[in-house]
């Protein structure tokens, strides 16, 4: 099957309707490298950005992916918070029935105040009732991350000059990984850093905030090619290697994130990868059954492809899949 007809599926029977209405997957596709960076991820860009999902690429060779609390910094990494809580506020305030002005990076409660003829306090009611209803309540996202996104919002809204939160600085360094002490962040009752208890779960808030955000969802891409290589030393260029060890750990956290997947909302896991996946029994899927056994296909057609299957093969353009 080639990438332009699995895709054409994709759109229609998953990104147009049951990911856009709150269901999620894991599919793994595996094709030559060729196709899988010149031919499917810019359709996958265009595909997203037509149907309004966030789309991010992670790439093995710069963020470790066996390792989900690096994974999901790695994603944080390529998020525009500031963008996407604006688009929160502004989203929430015109459902209330305000008047905004979605340019800028901040919320002035005065000038929304004056805009809209009303007073501040009844703007500051307003955001402080959406604040609760929509971050604070919603058990679906961590508690860590609901305060998280909480400060955010209060760090865009300014009364007086002054932002209504100042822990913004610590908030981003928190999920970028790069916090240097959990103590400053006791204030947001944030008590501990992202770790691998919390990693995936964080992913599934993260997809659940994006479509509070005014989006459809997250497509998360995850070309896990540099895992299925056997390099020398010497012969290694940039980027990180990894061991066979390292490739089972992956399988392991993309094995957890099949059997929990239920959990999430609007969330598309794309596992993209090498024949080798499927070919080397060194580090392909041979070497973890648990995963092999949810993902592969017990009986094929010669020459053809499930495109709504777990796994699927993708050919070059003109050319037909054969049996693995």
């Amino acid at each position: 099957m080639t990438a332009d007809a699995w895709l054409q599926v994709f759109r229609q029977e998953y990104l147009s309707g049951f990911i856009a209405g709150g269901g999620s997957c894991v599919k793994i596709v595996t094709a030559h490298p060729t196709v899988l960076r010149k031919e499917l991820a810019p359709a996958l860009t265009s595909a997203a950005a037509a149907q309004n999902f966030r789309y991010i690429l992670l790439d093995s060779a710069a963020t470790k992916l066996h390792l989900i609390d690096k994974l999901f910094h790695g994603l944080a990494l390529r998020i525009d918070w500031r963008s996407e809580v604006m688009s929160f506020l502004a989203k929430q305030l015109r459902q209330s029935g305000y008047d905004i002005d979605a340019t800028g990076n901040r919320l002035d409660l005065a000038n929304v105040a004056l805009k809209n003829r009303v007073a501040q306090a009844a703007v500051l009611n307003t955001l402080q009732s959406v604040l609760k209803h929509e971050i604070v309540d919603d058990l679906d996202m961590t508690i860590e991350f609901r305060y998280a996104m909480m400060h955010l919002c209060l760090s865009r809204v300014y009364r007086d000059g002054t932002p209504l939160s100042e822990l913004e600085p610590h908030i981003m360094a928190w999920l970028n990984g790069d916090l240097s002490s959990i103590v400053t962040l006791r204030k947001a009752a944030i008590f501990q850093r992202v770790g691998r208890h919390s990693g995936r779960h964080l992913v599934y808030s993260l997809a659940k905030w994006l479509r509070k955000c005014d989006l459809s969802g997250l497509i998360l891409a995850l070309d896990i090619s540099r895992y299925l290589l056997t390099v020398k030393t010497i012969d290694r260029t940039e980027g990180f290697y990894y061991t066979p060890a390292n490739t089972g750990d992956l399988y392991e956290v993309l094995r957890e994130c099949i059997d929990d997947i239920d959990k999430a909302a609007g969330i598309v896991v794309l596992v993209l990868a090498t024949s080798a996946l499927l070919d080397d029994a060194r580090r392909g899927l041979d070497m973890y059954q648990a995963l092999k056994m949810r993902v592969f296909d017990d009986v094929r057609v010669k020459g053809y492809e499930n495109p709504v299957g777990p796994l699927v093969r993708l050919s070059s353009r003109g050319s037909v899949s054969g049996v693995a």
